[in-house]
């Protein structure tokens, strides 16, 4: 999720019609690999979105996961210490 995650975004950035480069905070630009696209901007903005809601939705399970056989489950299912 993290690696699509990425990728749809900084294709995202490239096929944007008005930008020039993606910008990496200031310290350098990564130039456009891509042409121009407003259509290829719109497919690369919904994937982009989708990468970061199933983000959340898999860290939230994972998270969830750890809180249930640490609080719920018994003393020698908890993982939380082999996490750490």
């Amino acid at each position: 999720a993290m690696l699509s995650m990425t990728w749809s975004g900084y294709l995202m950035s490239s096929t944007f019609i008005y930008g020039e480069g993606v910008d990496m905070f200031g310290l350098f630009t990564i130039s456009d690999l891509t042409p121009k696209s407003e259509w290829w901007s719109g497919v690369f903005h919904q994937a982009h979105e989708i990468c970061a809601w199933s983000f959340v939705v898999l860290l939230t399970c994972h998270i969830s996961g750890v809180v249930k056989h640490r609080f719920f489950d018994v003393k020698e299912n908890d993982v939380l210490p082999r996490m750490l």
